[in-house]
Order: structure tokens, then C-alpha cells, then sequence
């Protein structure tokens, strides 16, 4: 068992999560966290910023500190579970003494945790950086770090906790925020849209084909999704505020996240039923502006737009219309031959109606074209009634 003390434990009712805080010495903490740390903390695709010599300044005062015995703040990481270490964890935590704490019962609990699941880094990792490069030529042998660990079994919990309350020193980016806790709702993807592949951008595969899919591509999708927006522009501060407070609001119900799910799922069926197979001359959502648009179009349609969203009982509503219809149109596509589905999609039509579009007019075009394909029922002749508007 790793020599690892647990010194509280608190539940955030709100969002139902538990917040357990460590002590462990520096060496378990970087053993954890390996996976983690080689990919940018849960970050797909990015690179730590510490090239600036403001942040290499930084770094080396924090290293000198550190040699000198200086207490670092507590480094936050964070997990899902799945339902039954959820109940183990509830059971454990939900009713302790605080003098009776670091028992074995939650000692083998947070091993359990740590030991089987993938873990996030949500605050630290400058400070992690700098504990790593003192350990290539030092020893920290009696170093101690305190370490928050964040548990819950829902991966939009993890997006609020990152959101709302993270309290970390480097000013992260929305999508860069979204990008780490993204590797928990990629696990939820997986585990209900059966044959789902999400890869990352830098694995030296290519998502060329229906089922297979890029994972920044994906949290652009839920990002359109929560802000019912066919372009968010993140590189715009107050674009970017009004974005981070459209999926805090979105994160504390779990529905949000189910209705995603739900909604990638269909258009993954659809994926596999629209593309060259089927003796059609593209694959319409092996496009990244073709899957923004329908995303949006099905959010919009279920959440209300942007300016006036609707409440729970009619939200619910409107779900269950999009995906009874979204079915239907499904299994609709299913029954028609190849020659009937190339009619049926009029691929030509769109071929003339976008190629005079450039390419950051591709997305809302095709909600537009989502927009019709709703408001007739899912009940068309042929696509061509949606591409010529």
C-alpha cells in the first residue's frame, strides 16, 4: 500500500462530489501522476507554456523555494468513478470522525482510487513541473505535498469543478479547461455509443472514417453544444466569459451531459449510414462544419436559443421529440437501397449550394439546413429541401 495519508474528506452537495485531502511524499505523488503529466495533464494536444522567461523566472524561484522547505498549496487532481466505487466512497466518507479519518477503511478506498483510475491534473501542473525537474537531480526524500482529490461518477461534475472553483496560478483557457476533463466525458462516449473510436490529434492516425473521430474535434462539439453557437470565438475574452458561463450553468445537471451523449449518438448513426459506402460521393459528417451545425440545430432546438432558454419540463419535452423523430429519420435511411439513398441526399445540390461558401460559413449554413430538416418533422421528399435555402 502506498504510504499515503488521508486528513479530511468533505461533499460538495451541490454537485455531489467529494473532495478528499492527502499527504503523501513527493516520489508516490509523481508515480501517480505519470500518465497525467505525459499528456499535459489530461490536455490533448497541447504543450506546458514554460519557453517565456517569465514562466522559466518563475519555475526556478519555485524550484529554489522548494530546496529551501517551502510548503507548496495543495495540487488538485481529480477522477471519475464508476457507480460501485462510487457507493464505497459515499459509504466511507458521507459519516467519518475527523479524529478516526486516516482509517484503514479509507486508506484502501483512496489507493483503490488512485491506483485504477484515470486521473486528471485540474490545478499544479507548474508546480509538478518544477518537483520533476528537482527530482532529475536531487532528492526530495522526505518532501511531503498535500494533494485535493476531486472523485465523482458524472464527468460534467469534474467540468464545473474545473470551471467554477478552480483556484490554480496559471490562467487557463476555456477549451484548454475543457480539454482536461474531457478525458472522463470521452469515457462516458465510449461506454454508451457502442463501436465509438475518439482518438488524439497526435497518435498518427487519421478519423477518415465513420466511428472514428478526433477528441479535440469532439470537445468543439460539446463547447457548440453548450452554447448553442456555431462559432465561439475563445480568442475573445468576453466571448469567451459568456461561453464559460453557458456550461457552468449547463454543467450542474446531469441531463446535459446525457442529452450530448444522446444527440452524438444519433449523428454517429448517421455517420455510418451517409458516406461513400452507400454509393454516395462524400461522407457528409466526416465534416467537421457538417457535425457543428447539426449539433447546434438539435441544441437549439431542445434548450432554446442562446438569448431564451426553456425550462426543465419543456427542455425534457423537446428532447424526447428530437430523438423519437431523429430515430425515425434513422431507421427511415436504414430501409432505402443505395440508389435510394444517393437520391434521397441530393449531394449535388449541396455541392452547388456551399461551394461559393468559404469555410467559416459552412457550420451555420448546415443548422440552417438542420433548422428545416426539424421544423418539417424530419419528414422530406429529399435533402434537397434543406440544402437550397
Amino acid at each position: 500500500m502506498r504510504n499515503i495519508r488521508v486528513i479530511d474528506a468533505m461533499k460538495d452537495e451541490r454537485i455531489q462530489c467529494y473532495s478528499i485531502m492527502l499527504s503523501m511524499d513527493v516520489n508516490t505523488y509523481i508515480e501517480l501522476i505519470d500518465n497525467a503529466y505525459k499528456n499535459n495533464g489530461g490536455i490533448e494536444g497541447q504543450r506546458i507554456p514554460l519557453t517565456n522567461k517569465s514562466a522559466i523566472r518563475i519555475r526556478d524561484n519555485m524550484k529554489k523555494d522548494i530546496l529551501e522547505g517551502t510548503i507548496l498549496p495543495p495540487l488538485v487532481i481529480g477522477c471519475t468513478l464508476n457507480d460501485n466505487d462510487m457507493r464505497l466512497t459515499k459509504n466511507i466518507f458521507d459519516e467519518y470522525s475527523c479524529d478516526d479519518i486516516n482509517n484503514e477503511s479509507s486508506a484502501n478506498i483512496v489507493n483503490n482510487i488512485l491506483g485504477q483510475n484515470e486521473l486528471s491534473i485540474i490545478d499544479g501542473m507548474q508546480r509538478t513541473t518544477a518537483l520533476k525537474e528537482i527530482l532529475d537531480n536531487n532528492s526530495l526524500e522526505d518532501y511531503k505535498l498535500r494533494i485535493e482529490l476531486w472523485v465523482t461518477n458524472k464527468a460534467n461534475n469534474l467540468i464545473y469543478r474545473m470551471l467554477v472553483l478552480n483556484t490554480g496560478q496559471i490562467s487557463w483557457g476555456l477549451k484548454k479547461q475543457l480539454e482536461v476533463v474531457f478525458i472522463h466525458i470521452k469515457k462516458e462516449l465510449q461506454n454508451k455509443i457502442d463501436g465509438i473510436e475518439l482518438i488524439e490529434s497526435n497518435d498518427g492516425t487519421r478519423s477518415n472514417r465513420p466511428m472514428k473521430y478526433q477528441v479535440s474535434h469532439f470537445v468543439e462539439l460539446y463547447l457548440s453544444f453548450s452554447t448553442r453557437k456555431c462559432d465561439v470565438n475563445l480568442s475573445e475574452k468576453v466571448t469567451e466569459g459568456f461561453a464559460k458561463q453557458d456550461i457552468i450553468e449547463e454543467s450542474y445537471n446531469q441531463q446535459h451531459l446525457d442529452y450530448f451523449i444522446d444527440i452524438v449518438d444519433k449523428l454517429v448513426k448517421l455517420d455510418t449510414l451517409l458516406n461513400k459506402e452507400n454509393g454516395l460521393d462524400r461522407r457528409l459528417f466526416g465534416d467537421q462544419n457538417a457535425r457543428i451545425g447539426f449539433i447546434v440545430s438539435m441544441a437549439t432546438h431542445i434548450f432554446g436559443r442562446p438569448s431564451k432558454k426553456y425550462d426543465a419540463e419543456r427542455v425534457s419535452e423537446k428532447f424526447n421529440y428530437i430523438n423519437t423523430n431523429l430515430d425515425r429519420f434513422i431507421e427511415k435511411i436504414k430501409d432505402m437501397t443505395e440508389a435510394e439513398i444517393v437520391e434521397f441526399c441530393q449531394f449535388d445540390w449541396l455541392k452547388e449550394c456551399t461551394e461559393s461558401l468559404v469555410k467559416k460559413e459552412l457550420p451555420e449554413y448546415y443548422k440552417k439546413a438542420f433548422d428545416i430538416l426539424i421544423d418539417e418533422d424530419f419528414d422530406v421528399e429529399n435533402m434537397n429541401e434543406c440544402w437550397y435555402h
